[in-house]
């Protein structure tokens, strides 16, 4: 079992489930929270509206998300507002796992700067992982 994977699914089937959860998100989405690129292009096109049928590999995955989320909604007795709130933690979590391997990435790239002296670039990837460590916490806050 992916838990990455698991996460991703739970969010596309929410934006197809739960409108009020897709209202709630669309802007804070982005196709780099996504590991799986058929979950991202399905969850890309269902926040511009447009139809998700465009490959029979991804009208198969949308089910089986759409399914899942039917799924944990009727463990939870049909109530809906347990279930946003539940979309809301895997959202958080994913967006936590995306923020600390683009975390990953800046300090990668950081010690290579410093390594070749490039002071300007060592100064701005400094101010980008401050900023991820500040969305990292803001995050944090909601779990």
């Amino acid at each position: 079992n992916n838990p990455t994977l698991e996460l991703e699914k739970q969010i596309f089937g929410g934006l197809l489930v739960v409108p009020e959860f897709l209202s709630i998100i669309k802007n804070e989405l982005k196709p780099e929270d996504f590991k799986n690129e058929e979950i991202s292009k399905g969850v890309m096109a269902v926040l511009k509206g447009e139809d998700i049928v465009s490959s029979d590999f991804l009208e198969t995955l949308a089910k089986e998300t759409e399914f899942m989320v039917e799924s944990q909604l009727e463990y939870l007795d049909n109530n809906t507002t347990a279930l946003v709130n539940e979309l809301h933690k895997s959202f958080y979590l994913l967006k936590l796992r995306a923020i600390k391997q683009r975390q990953q990435d800046v300090t990668v790239a950081l010690k290579q700067a410093e390594a070749l002296g490039q002071a300007q670039e060592v100064q701005a990837l400094k101010e980008q992982f401050s900023l991820l460590s500040s969305m990292r916490m803001q995050y944090e806050s909601h779990l």
